[in-house]
């Protein structure tokens, strides 16, 4: 650890020793300590500077698992941001061995996975791997070959702008095209 860390830490540290008082007893409701913070089935009566300090450790947390958990989906300018869509419904979505990104599959670590669900390792192996090879055979198979030209670009995580220069169409219209033909390769793959 860094000199500046060990500072830091130091500084949370003493933070923290002046914000709870070993002396009080946080189980008993008293009029300065308005405000109730639940662990477990034990009501804590803290102060508001006190609450806010515990809550924000807590969203912190909840947040930074609820993103995880999230797909990353393309945005405009060929950024990405998080998906916010029903990931039943999601022909893309899977729990498992890998999980979609904007630019392809993000893995876990092979030991990670065995450990959390042995069985079905190979078999969701198999199954992605179908997948896959369904999504370019129904991109193959698109009638425009402009739109089988940006959609392989797509997942080769090539800009907007860089494909309408190739192809000499304006970025509006690549994403237009690329959002059309994501919404009918969802149809197809749809029982994938």
């Amino acid at each position: 650890m860094s000199k500046n860390d060990n500072q830091k830490l130091q500084a949370e540290e003493e933070q923290n020793s002046t914000l709870f008082n070993p002396d009080v007893d946080y189980e008993q409701p008293s009029d300065d300590r308005p405000y109730v913070y639940l662990v477990g089935k034990t009501k804590l009566y803290v102060t508001e500077e006190q609450f806010k300090f515990l809550r924000e450790d807590y969203w912190e947390e909840k947040t930074e698992n609820w993103l995880k958990s999230r797909c990353l989906i393309p945005a405009e300018r060929g950024e990405l941001k998080i998906c916010r869509g029903k990931c039943e419904e999601c022909p893309m979505f899977r729990n498992g061995w890998n999980k979609p990104t904007y630019g392809g599959f993000e893995e876990m670590e092979e030991e990670e996975y065995l450990a959390s669900n042995p069985q079905q390792s190979i078999l969701d192996k198999l199954i992605e791997e179908e997948r896959i090879k369904a999504m370019y055979d129904a991109i193959d198979n698109l009638e425009d070959p402009i739109d089988r030209y940006i959609m392989r670009q797509y997942l080769l995580d090539k800009k907007d702008a860089e494909v309408a220069s190739k192809i000499g169409k304006s970025r509006q219209t690549v994403i237009t095209r690329r959002n059309r033909c994501i919404e009918y390769l969802k149809e197809i793959l749809k029982n994938y």
